[in-house]
Protein backbone atom coordinates (compact mmCIF):
# COMPACT_ATOMS: atom_id res chain seq x y z
CA UNK A 1 0.00 0.00 0.00
CA UNK A 2 1.47 3.43 -0.86
CA UNK A 3 0.38 6.97 0.25
CA UNK A 4 0.32 9.75 -1.79
CA UNK A 5 0.09 13.01 -0.67
CA UNK A 6 -2.01 15.61 -2.77
CA UNK A 7 -1.18 19.87 -2.53
CA UNK A 8 -4.19 20.17 0.18
CA UNK A 9 -3.21 19.62 3.36
CA UNK A 10 -4.51 16.56 4.98
CA UNK A 11 -6.03 15.05 1.61
CA UNK A 12 -4.19 11.75 0.52
CA UNK A 13 -4.22 8.84 -2.44
CA UNK A 14 -4.31 5.78 -0.86
CA UNK A 15 -3.37 3.08 -3.98
CA UNK A 16 -3.56 -0.49 -3.30
CA UNK A 17 -0.50 -2.91 -4.01
CA UNK A 18 -1.87 -5.96 -5.41
CA UNK A 19 -0.02 -9.02 -5.15
CA UNK A 20 -2.13 -11.13 -8.00
CA UNK A 21 -1.70 -14.88 -8.78
CA UNK A 22 -4.44 -17.23 -10.60
CA UNK A 23 -7.09 -16.99 -8.31
CA UNK A 24 -7.08 -13.39 -8.20
CA UNK A 25 -5.55 -10.82 -6.22
CA UNK A 26 -4.41 -9.57 -2.57
CA UNK A 27 -4.22 -6.01 -1.28
CA UNK A 28 -3.97 -4.63 2.24
CA UNK A 29 -6.49 -1.42 2.34
CA UNK A 30 -5.40 -0.59 5.64
CA UNK A 31 -2.53 -0.12 8.14
CA UNK A 32 -2.07 1.91 11.70
CA UNK A 33 1.40 2.03 10.91
CA UNK A 34 1.93 4.05 7.50
CA UNK A 35 -1.44 6.09 7.86
CA UNK A 36 0.47 7.57 11.27
CA UNK A 37 4.22 7.59 9.47
CA UNK A 38 1.92 9.70 6.92
CA UNK A 39 0.64 11.58 9.09
CA UNK A 40 -2.81 10.56 9.01
CA UNK A 41 -5.32 9.72 11.54
CA UNK A 42 -4.91 5.65 12.00
CA UNK A 43 -8.13 5.39 14.16
CA UNK A 44 -11.10 4.03 12.66
CA UNK A 45 -14.67 4.98 14.38
CA UNK A 46 -17.22 3.88 11.58
CA UNK A 47 -17.04 1.72 8.88
CA UNK A 48 -20.20 2.48 6.69
CA UNK A 49 -21.29 1.12 2.83
CA UNK A 50 -23.36 3.05 0.84
CA UNK A 51 -25.70 1.40 -2.41
CA UNK A 52 -27.24 3.23 -5.11
CA UNK A 53 -29.71 2.39 -7.22
CA UNK A 54 -29.84 4.89 -10.14
CA UNK A 55 -26.40 6.31 -11.71
CA UNK A 56 -25.55 10.27 -11.03
CA UNK A 57 -27.12 10.23 -7.51
CA UNK A 58 -26.09 13.10 -5.49
CA UNK A 59 -24.94 11.97 -1.48
CA UNK A 60 -23.91 14.01 1.45
CA UNK A 61 -22.35 17.15 1.49
CA UNK A 62 -20.24 17.27 5.19
CA UNK A 63 -19.08 20.50 6.50
CA UNK A 64 -16.55 19.89 8.87
CA UNK A 65 -15.81 22.24 11.50
CA UNK A 66 -12.52 22.18 13.77
CA UNK A 67 -14.22 21.28 16.68
CA UNK A 68 -15.78 18.51 15.19
CA UNK A 69 -13.21 17.04 12.89
CA UNK A 70 -13.72 13.20 10.52
CA UNK A 71 -11.38 11.86 9.00
CA UNK A 72 -12.61 9.90 5.87
CA UNK A 73 -11.42 6.83 3.55
CA UNK A 74 -13.59 6.54 0.74
CA UNK A 75 -13.17 3.23 -1.42
CA UNK A 76 -15.83 2.52 -4.23
CA UNK A 77 -16.17 -1.65 -4.80
CA UNK A 78 -18.32 -1.21 -8.45
CA UNK A 79 -18.88 1.16 -10.70
CA UNK A 80 -17.74 4.14 -9.98
CA UNK A 81 -17.73 7.28 -7.95
CA UNK A 82 -16.32 11.19 -7.98
CA UNK A 83 -15.49 12.49 -4.68
CA UNK A 84 -14.81 16.27 -4.10
CA UNK A 85 -12.72 17.69 -1.08
CA UNK A 86 -12.92 21.39 -1.13
CA UNK A 87 -10.13 23.07 1.58
CA UNK A 88 -12.34 25.41 3.57
CA UNK A 89 -10.00 26.49 6.17
CA UNK A 90 -9.80 30.33 5.79
CA UNK A 91 -5.83 30.10 7.38
CA UNK A 92 -4.85 27.42 4.29
CA UNK A 93 -2.56 28.16 1.70
CA UNK A 94 -4.81 26.45 -0.32
CA UNK A 95 -8.36 27.86 0.50
CA UNK A 96 -11.33 27.48 -1.45
CA UNK A 97 -8.86 24.79 -4.15
CA UNK A 98 -10.26 21.43 -4.07
CA UNK A 99 -9.51 17.94 -5.19
CA UNK A 100 -11.64 15.85 -7.26
CA UNK A 101 -10.74 12.40 -8.42
CA UNK A 102 -12.94 9.21 -9.60
CA UNK A 103 -12.81 6.15 -7.85
CA UNK A 104 -13.53 3.19 -9.46
CA UNK A 105 -13.42 -0.45 -9.64
CA UNK A 106 -10.83 -0.75 -12.03
CA UNK A 107 -8.83 2.47 -12.81
CA UNK A 108 -7.95 3.50 -8.95
CA UNK A 109 -4.88 5.33 -9.31
CA UNK A 110 -3.97 7.00 -12.59
CA UNK A 111 -6.99 9.38 -12.47
CA UNK A 112 -5.89 10.55 -9.33
CA UNK A 113 -2.53 11.73 -10.13
CA UNK A 114 -4.01 13.06 -13.24
CA UNK A 115 -6.34 15.32 -11.23
CA UNK A 116 -3.30 16.14 -8.53
CA UNK A 117 -1.19 17.17 -11.82
CA UNK A 118 -3.67 19.70 -13.08
CA UNK A 119 -3.81 20.85 -9.40
CA UNK A 120 0.05 21.34 -9.26
CA UNK A 121 0.40 23.07 -12.97
CA UNK A 122 -2.90 25.56 -11.95
CA UNK A 123 -1.13 26.91 -8.60
CA UNK A 124 1.15 28.13 -10.87
CA UNK A 125 0.24 31.66 -10.80
CA UNK A 126 -0.53 31.69 -6.98
CA UNK A 127 2.96 30.78 -6.13
CA UNK A 128 4.80 33.15 -8.62
CA UNK A 129 4.56 36.42 -7.46
CA UNK A 130 6.72 37.37 -10.88
CA UNK A 131 6.29 35.48 -14.16
CA UNK A 132 9.96 34.45 -14.41
CA UNK A 133 9.92 32.03 -11.24
CA UNK A 134 6.42 30.98 -12.79
CA UNK A 135 7.81 30.29 -16.12
CA UNK A 136 10.75 28.10 -14.22
CA UNK A 137 8.17 25.98 -12.15
CA UNK A 138 6.49 25.35 -15.58
CA UNK A 139 9.37 24.44 -17.09
CA UNK A 140 10.38 21.50 -14.63
CA UNK A 141 6.88 20.27 -15.09
CA UNK A 142 7.90 20.09 -18.57
CA UNK A 143 11.19 18.39 -18.12
CA UNK A 144 9.55 15.88 -15.87
CA UNK A 145 7.68 14.61 -18.84
CA UNK A 146 10.17 14.59 -21.02
CA UNK A 147 12.25 12.37 -18.91
CA UNK A 148 14.86 14.85 -17.60
CA UNK A 149 15.68 15.84 -13.68
CA UNK A 150 15.29 11.96 -13.25
CA UNK A 151 16.75 12.04 -9.30
CA UNK A 152 14.46 14.84 -8.62
CA UNK A 153 11.41 13.98 -10.40
CA UNK A 154 11.84 10.91 -8.09
CA UNK A 155 11.34 12.32 -5.25
CA UNK A 156 8.11 14.13 -6.09
CA UNK A 157 5.03 11.87 -5.63
CA UNK A 158 2.90 13.66 -8.27
CA UNK A 159 5.41 13.90 -11.02
CA UNK A 160 7.25 10.71 -10.42
CA UNK A 161 4.00 8.45 -10.34
CA UNK A 162 2.34 10.48 -13.85
CA UNK A 163 5.81 9.77 -15.76
CA UNK A 164 4.90 6.37 -14.20
CA UNK A 165 1.40 6.24 -15.58
CA UNK A 166 1.90 8.07 -18.98
CA UNK A 167 4.53 4.82 -19.68
CA UNK A 168 1.78 2.15 -18.60
CA UNK A 169 -1.34 3.56 -20.26
CA UNK A 170 0.80 4.88 -23.70
CA UNK A 171 -0.75 8.57 -22.79
CA UNK A 172 1.05 11.19 -25.14
CA UNK A 173 2.61 13.67 -23.36
CA UNK A 174 2.07 16.01 -26.12
CA UNK A 175 -1.14 16.91 -24.58
CA UNK A 176 -0.23 17.18 -20.88
CA UNK A 177 2.75 19.46 -22.24
CA UNK A 178 0.42 21.73 -23.95
CA UNK A 179 -1.90 22.11 -20.48
CA UNK A 180 1.47 23.24 -19.23
CA UNK A 181 2.11 25.79 -21.98
CA UNK A 182 -1.98 27.29 -21.64
CA UNK A 183 -0.97 28.10 -18.21
CA UNK A 184 1.95 30.08 -18.74
CA UNK A 185 -0.96 32.44 -20.28
CA UNK A 186 -2.05 33.23 -16.09
CA UNK A 187 1.63 34.37 -15.12
CA UNK A 188 0.74 37.64 -16.97
CA UNK A 189 -1.91 39.59 -16.63
CA UNK A 190 -3.03 40.36 -19.88
CA UNK A 191 -6.37 39.92 -21.60
CA UNK A 192 -7.32 37.12 -23.78
CA UNK A 193 -6.54 37.91 -27.66
CA UNK A 194 -10.01 36.70 -28.74
CA UNK A 195 -12.93 34.06 -28.02
CA UNK A 196 -11.17 31.78 -30.29
CA UNK A 197 -7.73 31.86 -27.72
CA UNK A 198 -10.12 31.25 -24.92
CA UNK A 199 -12.05 28.51 -26.10
CA UNK A 200 -8.61 27.13 -26.42
CA UNK A 201 -7.01 27.91 -23.57
CA UNK A 202 -9.96 26.30 -21.72
CA UNK A 203 -9.91 23.29 -23.88
CA UNK A 204 -6.23 22.71 -22.90
CA UNK A 205 -6.25 23.28 -19.32
CA UNK A 206 -10.03 21.82 -18.41
CA UNK A 207 -10.47 19.27 -21.47
CA UNK A 208 -7.67 17.15 -21.26
CA UNK A 209 -7.48 16.00 -18.00
CA UNK A 210 -11.53 15.00 -18.53
CA UNK A 211 -10.62 13.49 -21.86
CA UNK A 212 -7.72 11.55 -20.30
CA UNK A 213 -10.17 10.37 -17.77
CA UNK A 214 -12.12 8.98 -20.16
CA UNK A 215 -9.82 7.44 -21.98
CA UNK A 216 -8.46 5.66 -19.04
CA UNK A 217 -11.79 3.99 -18.07
CA UNK A 218 -11.80 1.88 -20.55
CA UNK A 219 -7.76 1.33 -20.24
CA UNK A 220 -6.76 0.05 -23.62
CA UNK A 221 -3.07 1.35 -24.54
CA UNK A 222 -4.10 1.45 -28.55
CA UNK A 223 -7.05 3.92 -27.08
CA UNK A 224 -4.91 6.11 -25.05
CA UNK A 225 -2.33 6.46 -27.81
CA UNK A 226 -4.91 8.29 -29.43
CA UNK A 227 -6.47 10.64 -26.75
CA UNK A 228 -5.94 13.99 -27.66
CA UNK A 229 -8.14 16.95 -26.74
CA UNK A 230 -10.41 18.37 -28.84
CA UNK A 231 -9.63 22.23 -29.72
CA UNK A 232 -9.89 25.18 -31.79
CA UNK A 233 -7.85 25.68 -34.70
CA UNK A 234 -6.00 29.11 -32.99
CA UNK A 235 -2.73 28.72 -31.03
CA UNK A 236 -2.89 30.61 -27.38
CA UNK A 237 0.03 33.41 -27.42
CA UNK A 238 3.19 32.44 -25.72
CA UNK A 239 4.62 35.00 -23.24
CA UNK A 240 7.08 35.44 -25.95
CA UNK A 241 4.79 37.51 -28.23
CA UNK A 242 3.61 39.47 -25.51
Amino acid sequence: MQIITTPVEGVAIIELELKSDDRGFFARAFDRQLFAEAGLNPTAEQCNISFNHKAGTLRGMHYQLAWAPETKLVRCTRGAIVDIVVDMREDSPTYLQHIEVELSADNRRALYVLYAFNLEVSRTRELSREPMPGEIRLQWWRDALGGAGRGEVDAHPVASTLRGVVVRYGLPPRALLELIDARSFDLYDEPMPSLAHLERYAAQTSSAPSSARTTLSGSPVSAAREWRPRVPSCSTPSPNSR
